[in-house]
């Protein structure tokens, strides 16, 4: 039979324990959800708030209701970076409220949104239309900044 000593057998499992520990550690940092910080989304994200801005102080109601979906839209692609699980907006905003409550604020301008599609006698108001896009923003601000 194979005998080991007492220091060498805790030197052995120690450096098993380290090499466990350092794997675990490794996936979680892979595996974390974590935005990406490039300038290719910033400016990309910059670029689409500039549009829904230019739209929310439009006249018509239609870029009210463009703004509305636009924000909506990337609303959506900001959930999609830090991959909230969810095949829809809809379900990917439930789980990111699980951990950032103070987003369920948006709910209402989400549903907004669906009805603004989905009910086309639905009117949206310059007033309403900036109301909704306060909403928005102060949530890319707990999801992005």
């Amino acid at each position: 039979m194979f005998e080991v000593s007492l220091p060498i057998f805790i030197a052995i499992w120690s450096a098993v324990g380290l090499v466990v520990i350092t794997t675990i550690v490794l996936i979680v940092r892979a595996t974390k959800r974590r935005m990406s910080k490039s300038s290719d989304v910033y400016s990309y994200v910059a670029s689409h708030k500039a549009t829904i801005d230019r739209l929310v102080a439009g006249t018509t109601e239609t870029e009210y209701r463009m703004a509305l979906i636009e924000a909506d839209k990337l609303l959506d692609y900001v959930l999609k970076l830090q991959r909230f699980a969810g095949t829809t907006l809809g379900e990917r905003l439930k789980v990111a409220c699980y951990k950032h409550p103070e987003l369920r604020a948006i709910w209402p301008a989400h549903l907004m949104r669906n009805r603004a599609v989905h009910e086309h006698n639905v009117v949206i108001t310059n007033r309403q239309i900036k109301k909704l896009w306060k909403q928005y923003q102060d949530a890319y601000k707990v999801l992005y900044y």
